[in-house]
């Protein structure tokens, strides 16, 4: 219907946003899990542990005064969470806007939205961010709108643009989580054949887009103590699926009705164009920015598709603490050392 002025991106596109975004938060990311070994204690390295016990005889002794603070944070965070609270703009909306706030605190409730926002709140704490993420859920015998944490070690952005992912001015955000390849063949039965090429094509190399990080640093963790025993499988297939979100321009139609609502022409079927035709007040044609979002394994794209959500946003909502002279994320163990 509309002219795409901004066409859907190829797969060695969507690669360079991911090799772009990978290489510029390298040094950021390294600092960021520094300073989460800060918080565990970890606050000598080894070449100063070396130079201590062999040429000064000392033992490195760590007084850790940055854990109690933290922990001071976010306890005063968990002790002063607030419930939702939807205004209506006129006396009749009242009674409306209760709903609306019933229903935002039973979304929340139903995903463990409490837990996961302070847990998202802890990251921006240390590392200078905490992310969350809204979407649909694909279980039918659940809340159909989801909410999740998104690990700091698991989300890249536009390093031209802002932590708060602003889609005026980010190109994109993408994400980049474990799962386990089974898992994710049974979500695209069509193309389990082709994904598990690619797996075994990019194990030979690394698995998928990303290059080492410090999200490959945890699951090399789990995956030592794993094989300590028999309870897990050492060899169990895991991959890291790049799922990249993106703006692209295109001229739509809008209608404006007479009550000042906006409507989008083109997401209307025919016979509730028709209505809206009839009851509008004008016809407007504008280019805006619509959201996409694809999925990527090593260099496969698997899908690419108009967002579903009734948005055309990102679905990240990101919690930021200061941010550096280069506009990076940074948390209270910097502000300490």
């Amino acid at each position: 219907m509309g002219l795409n002025l901004s066409k859907e991106k190829t797969a060695d596109e969507l690669l360079a946003w991911v090799a772009e975004a990978v290489n510029i938060h390298q040094v950021w990311r390294k600092e960021s899990w520094e300073d989460y070994e800060f918080r565990d204690g970890v606050q000598w390295s080894e070449e100063e542990k070396d130079t201590l016990i062999n040429e000064k005889n000392i033992q490195p002794l760590t007084i850790n005064r940055i854990t109690p603070i933290i922990k001071f944070i976010h306890g005063w965070f968990i002790l002063n969470q607030r419930d939702y609270s939807v205004k209506g703009r006129t006396k009749e909306d009242v009674e409306l806007g209760q709903v609306m706030s019933e229903a935002l605190m039973f979304v929340r409730d139903q995903n463990k939205g409490v837990q996961k926002i302070s847990n998202a709140f802890l990251e921006q704490i240390i590392t200078g961010i905490g992310c969350t993420k809204v979407f649909y859920n694909s279980d039918p015998r659940k809340e159909k709108v989801s909410f999740t944490r998104v690990p700091w070690h698991d989300i890249w952005w536009d390093p031209f643009s802002t932590p708060w992912f602003d889609s005026e001015t980010a190109r994109y955000a993408f994400t980049a989580p474990w799962k386990d390849l089974d898992v994710f063949c049974s979500f695209f039965p069509d193309k389990a054949q082709e994904i598990r090429e690619q797996y075994d094509a990019a194990t030979s190399d690394s698995l998928g887009s990303i290059s080492r990080d410090e999200g490959e640093l945890v699951e090399d963790f789990k995956r030592q103590l794993s094989s300590m025993g028999y309870w897990a499988d050492t060899e169990r297939k895991r991959i890291r699926p790049v799922e990249m979100w993106y703006p692209v321009f295109d001229e739509r139609l809008f209608l404006k009705m007479r009550n000042g609502r906006i409507l989008d022409l083109e997401d209307m079927s025919g016979q509730d164009r028709f209505e809206a035709l009839r009851y509008s007040k004008e016809l407007i044609t504008a280019t805006v920015r619509k959201m996409r979002v694809a999925v990527l394994f090593n260099t496969m794209k698997v899908y690419d598709i108009p967002s579903p959500l009734p948005f055309d946003d990102f679905p990240f909502s990101t919690f930021v603490a200061y941010t550096d002279r280069f506009g990076l994320p940074f948390g209270v163990p910097r502000e300490l050392t």
